[in-house]
């Protein structure tokens, strides 16, 4: 699929993205293009523990690292149940550098005020294909690595752009407009964590999104 996240019209500040993963057992696993990071989620640890990149000798690498080669990532020591290895591309993650509702650049979760534990933002998806269109496109759900614990779906809302304003607030799936061939559309999301969150860089909580691929040729 030739669509990406965006956080300007422009289309020019990539939105870290999933490239591949890996639940429960096993040492490698293939990715769509050279990760930028790999982390191992498990309980206890819904930021993901990050990995150390080995260029060396990256189809061996140690215990604690990871290595890419041709398409596939090598892990150091293989997981075991209950362990998800998540393969990440380069970009900011959303809400990053995004202000709470209150001016706040991180969410304050000892406050009672919401607006403090609010950040909201456009998002873009754009086609990076010249000759494909998207159409029956959505946001089709809020998904967790680590259910139970860490971020919960249940704090992300997303809504249409409207003239460059979130329009009706809403739980996924959400129904975007049709992507035409090198295009874009765009969609909001709005993450509430309650009053009395553990501080954490929680990343467990993703977007996934759909769509039909069409070739204009």
């Amino acid at each position: 699929m030739a669509l990406q996240f965006y956080s300007d019209s422009g289309l020019t500040q990539r939105i870290v993205e999933i490239v591949g993963s890996l639940s429960d057992s096993g040492s490698q696993f293939n990715v769509s293009e050279e990760p930028a990071e790999v982390r191992i989620f498990e309980s206890g640890k819904p930021y993901g523990q990050l990995l150390t990149k080995n260029t060396s000798t990256p189809t061996s690498p140690s215990s604690g690292e990871w290595g890419y080669s041709a398409g596939v990532v090598y892990l150091g020591d293989a997981l075991s149940s209950g362990q998800t290895a998540v393969a990440f591309s380069t970009g900011t993650r959303i809400f990053e550098g995004v202000n709470t509702l209150s001016g706040l650049a991180k969410f304050l979760t000892s406050s009672a005020d919401a607006d403090d534990r609010t950040k909201q933002q456009q998002i873009w998806i754009g086609n990076t294909a010249s000759d494909r269109k998207y159409t029956d496109v959505s946001v089709s759900a809020i998904n967790d690595l680590l259910s139970g614990e860490g971020a919960d779906p249940s704090w992300i809302e997303l809504a249409p752009d409207n003239s460059g304003s979130p329009g009706t607030w809403q739980s996924a799936p959400l129904s975007l407009s049709d992507i035409a061939a090198s295009g874009s559309t765009s969609f909001w999301i709005k993450c509430v964590v309650p009053q009395g969150t553990p501080v954490e860089n929680l990343r467990d909580v993703y977007v996934t999104i759909q769509a039909y691929e069409e070739s204009t040729n």
